[in-house]
């Protein structure tokens, strides 16, 4: 199963970098909108380990982020024995999901799938050569009616002109 791995940072006041979580989501296989909250945690820290991160700055962070999910290589229960860790919080992740199958398979002679792909090639030029056709036979009706009205136009211009010049 696809999984899309998340770790949290910010800036604090002093614009140092921090670590606020991990987390982990298994993406859908199945096509269209996912809208899920995804609930992080990171490694808790002992007393002295706080005091270093409020004046120094800096957190401990994850030296494989593969270990903020579940490992693929997992078959049983997933033990982080002496690790400790606490919640940081949640992050919601919308998204889209668009999913490629595999190609269909052949037959061994290729013959029928040949045939089937000369069928809808010839089906696709059929519909784009009548469509060509309807196309450019509107554009010709366009164009033939816009020359008819500047010739028209040239015609009361001209006719204008006599009227005038015989007053």
């Amino acid at each position: 199963v696809p999984c899309m791995l998340l770790q949290v940072n910010s800036y604090d006041q002093w614009d140092r970098q921090r670590v606020l979580g991990y987390g982990y989501m298994n993406l859908p296989l199945t096509p269209g909108f996912t809208d899920k909250t995804v609930m992080t945690w990171r490694p808790a820290l002992s007393q002295v380990g706080k005091m270093r991160s409020f004046f120094i700055g800096g957190t401990p962070e994850l030296r494989d982020l593969t270990f903020a999910g579940i490992p693929t290589s997992c078959q049983g229960p997933l033990s982080r024995y002496g690790f400790s860790s606490e919640s940081s919080g949640s992050v919601r992740v919308r998204s889209h999901c668009i999913v490629q199958g595999p190609k269909p398979a052949l037959p061994k002679d290729n013959k029928p799938a040949r045939d089937t792909l000369k069928a809808g090639a010839q089906a696709v030029a059929d519909a784009t050569h009548g469509s060509r056709h309807g196309r450019e036979a509107v554009l010709s009706r366009a164009r033939k009616a816009k020359d008819d009205e500047r010739l028209e136009s040239k015609r009361a211009e001209a006719h204008a002109t006599r009227t005038r010049s015989r007053e």
